[in-house]
């Protein structure tokens, strides 16, 4: 409700600044929302959407029996790979996840979706559902099972079949035993429920793997959660060495260019590819991300076609780095470190430059020299 009350009031304020734009302002308004709302498809969506769609067949086996009994999904990969953008895209794109209405005639949607808190335990969890689910605590001392029992009572109130929690590395990080026997407990429980089966999405960098992980001296490592767990997804880092890699960079790029209508120019050999790739560490998300920032600069400047220097006024943009320290543009781009963009704003918190190149491989690789181009420097 909170959201349909905060949609309609950004919807009248947007659109009256957008009414009084000029047209090509409304143009750039139109192609940059199209731009922003792209998402590129790879295999691994090919391997989730048959993880999901199994998922759903179990949801719905509980009408004629019962549902299996692994009601979990759990979404790895590094930073900026791509995982919540996966699941999201996923679970928008199934018409089966649409709203309905309630038997006593409530809009609802089947989905429920919000970050893990910062600080992970079973309460805090539980906590941050509630609030998800518009749900104000009144009482500040409810113990960790009240509160868990509360936030199952209002997910089934709210007809909330399917929940993704997304940013689960915050409890593995802190590596309290005692922490994570909490949080897998509470999953454990919620993926039980007898007669409201709920099934959960889970993603977050490659440490969440340690809830299914079976270690002896720890409690909370045995084979109970794991044996709640329907699938798990990894999403690597890409290598600027892997032909599949490159041609998925490619192909996006291609793509993005159909779209916006912005023709690509010399922008596609193996250097700049490369560039691309380790100015985005290897991640796939935030290499779509830089292309985006690309074309964006393209639009922003009228550009017909996407050059190099599109793409080093976007890394500039999106970084925040000196012209030394660009990797579209630099050099000896292989040697600069994207963590380091801002290194000359806060130079005492950052890794020093090492004195070889290496790539996503893990093998060191040569410089090569390139002409710097001038725009967005």
């Amino acid at each position: 409700m909170l959201e349909s009350y905060a949609k309609l009031k950004f919807e009248a304020s947007a659109n009256a600044i957008y009414a009084r734009m000029p047209p090509e302002m409304q143009r750039r308004a139109k192609v940059l929302g199209e731009l922003n709302s792209y998402y590129e498809e790879t295999e691994f969506d090919a391997q989730f959407e048959v993880y999901f769609e199994e998922m759903m067949v179990n949801v719905t086996a509980q009408l004629f029996g019962h549902s299996g009994k692994q009601r979990v999904i759990f979404v790895v990969g590094d930073s900026n790979s791509g995982k919540t953008s996966l699941v999201e895209h996923h679970l928008l794109l199934r018409p089966e996840l649409q709203s309905f209405v309630d038997p006593d005639g409530e809009e609802r949607s089947p989905v429920l979706r919000f970050d893990g808190p910062s600080k992970l335990t079973g309460k805090s969890i539980a906590l941050a559902g509630l609030k998800a689910l518009d749900y104000e605590i009144k009482s500040k001392t409810m113990s960790e099972q009240d509160l868990y029992a509360l936030f199952v009572d209002q997910m089934i109130e709210n007809g909330k079949i399917i929940a993704h929690i997304d940013e689960m590395q915050q409890v593995v990080r802190e590596g309290n035993d005692e922490k994570i026997a909490s949080v897998a407990d509470v999953i454990k429980l919620m993926a039980q429920v007898k007669d409201f089966p709920i099934h959960l999405i889970f993603s977050g960098l490659p440490t969440v793997a340690n809830f299914l992980s079976a270690r002896p001296d720890a409690p909370n490592r045995d084979q109970q959660l794991s044996n709640r767990t329907h699938s798990v997804v990894h999403l690597p880092k890409l290598s600027a060495t892997e032909e599949t890699d490159t041609e998925m960079v490619k192909k996006a790029m291609g793509k993005i260019s159909n779209l916006t209508g912005i023709r690509l120019g010399d922008v596609m050999d193996e250097e700049t590819i490369g560039r691309i790739m380790h100015a985005a560490s290897y991640a796939f998300g935030s290499i779509v991300e830089l292309i985006k920032k690309a074309f964006g600069n393209a639009l922003t400047y009228g550009d017909k076609i996407v050059e190099k220097d599109n793409f080093v006024a976007a890394y500039r943009q999106w970084r925040g780095c000196l012209p030394e320290q660009n990797i579209m543009s630099a050099n000896d781009w292989k040697l600069i470190k994207p963590q380091n963009s801002v290194s000359h704003v806060l130079p005492a918190l950052v890794e020093k430059p090492t004195d070889e190149a290496i790539d996503a491989s893990g093998a060191p690789a040569q410089s090569e020299n390139k002409r710097a181009r001038k725009k967005g420097q």
